[in-house]
């Protein structure tokens, strides 16, 4: 028997080297998927916050410009509350084949319904939120329900007929309104440690004074936020005026 003595193996450096730039590799291609990870969160997060903003402002737009409707002519609508963070108002609506200030009579003449949007917290979490008014006591208002969620700044900015801003200690406001800014700043649910937020939210219409258009304060904290400016025209109050 012929035993071959010059066939050659790996030697344990060349081994080690292999492990080496094996382990440098891996550790390349563990980072990129690591980071990746981390921009799909990210871009998940702005989404999720996109969405619930635009879907609640969606239903304020529709439901404000219907503020102060009377077919009738009668005058029995109109706005009910204007704040900073709260606004309430009816119109009248006895053709939508319901019982809407709870008397027992479907679509009478003249029936109201009111709504009211306003910010306010709810097991620890901050929310934009819809009622409808419980009878025809126009301050009598069912419990919030919320539009959306994380919600860290709600702001309604009121302008009159030339579009100018209507200071909240206005006197005869709720009557000289004709157009509604409205402000939603809505966060993500759960924190970023790579991301601080530093930013200050102020009124992307120009409608507040210079000096009092912060609509949030930098929070300086790791929660990922976004705002959304409408600003709705009230085509159904003055009219009679």
């Amino acid at each position: 028997m012929i035993t071959n003595f010059n066939k050659k193996g790996f030697t344990l450096l060349e081994l080690l080297v292999v492990l080496a730039v094996s382990a440098i590799v891996m550790t390349g291609i563990y980072s990129a998927y690591i980071n990746q990870q981390k921009a799909y969160l990210v871009q998940k997060d702005i989404v999720d916050i996109r969405q619930k903003l635009r879907g609640a402002m969606f239903i304020m737009q529709r439901e404000i410009k219907m503020a102060g409707f009377d077919h009738s002519g009668g005058g029995s609508a109109g706005v009910i509350t204007a704040s900073e963070n709260e606004f309430s108002f009816t119109f009248v609506a006895d053709q939508d084949e319901k019982d809407n200030n709870q008397d027992g009579e479907i679509d009478e003449a003249g029936e109201t319904e009111g709504i009211k949007y306003a910010f306010y917290t709810s097991e620890g979490i901050k929310k934009v939120g819809r009622a409808v008014m419980s009878s025809d006591d126009p301050i009598a208002f069912a419990s919030q329900q919320p539009l959306a969620e994380y919600v860290d700044a709600v702001r309604f900015i009121y302008l009159d007929g030339d579009n100018e801003f209507l200071a909240y200690d206005s006197e005869g406001l709720t009557d000289q309104i004709r157009a509604v800014v409205v402000i939603l700043v809505g966060r993500s649910e759960k924190e970023d440690i790579y991301y601080k937020d530093t930013k200050d939210y102020i009124d992307e219409s120009g409608k507040l004074p210079e000096d009092d258009n912060i609509i949030l304060p930098a929070p300086n904290d790791h929660f990922r936020r976004w705002q959304l400016t409408s600003i709705v025209q009230c085509r159904n109050l003055g009219l009679g005026q």
